[in-house]
């Protein structure tokens, strides 16, 4: 959705195959999708279809959220916590 005028926006996602992602110090085999269009957002699951990182590059700079502890159930609440407060404050500033 569009902040500016509330109205849906078109998103392609576009699988990327696989790549890798440093949690809590460990490469872990992971797809990469790429969502662009209205939103433009990396994104990479891991075989349990549980989100590990999302990126977003914005006006020249670059915001990524990493999971670190996937066994710990606190971390994991962390991450959707901070994925929910990202992608919000993401959302509010696209152009």
């Amino acid at each position: 959705m569009l902040a500016e005028t509330g109205q849906l926006a078109p998103v392609v996602v576009t699988s990327q195959g696989m790549d890798t992602v440093l949690v809590g110090g460990e490469l872990v085999p992971a797809r990469k999708y790429v969502l662009s269009g209205g939103l433009n957002r990396e994104l990479w699951y891991d075989a349990h279809d549980m989100c590990l990182q999302v990126r977003l590059r914005k006006r020249g700079g670059l915001v990524t959220v990493t999971l670190q502890n996937p066994g710990a159930s606190g971390d994991l609440a962390a991450l959707r916590s901070a994925l929910k407060a990202f992608m919000a404050f993401s959302a509010a500033h696209d152009s």
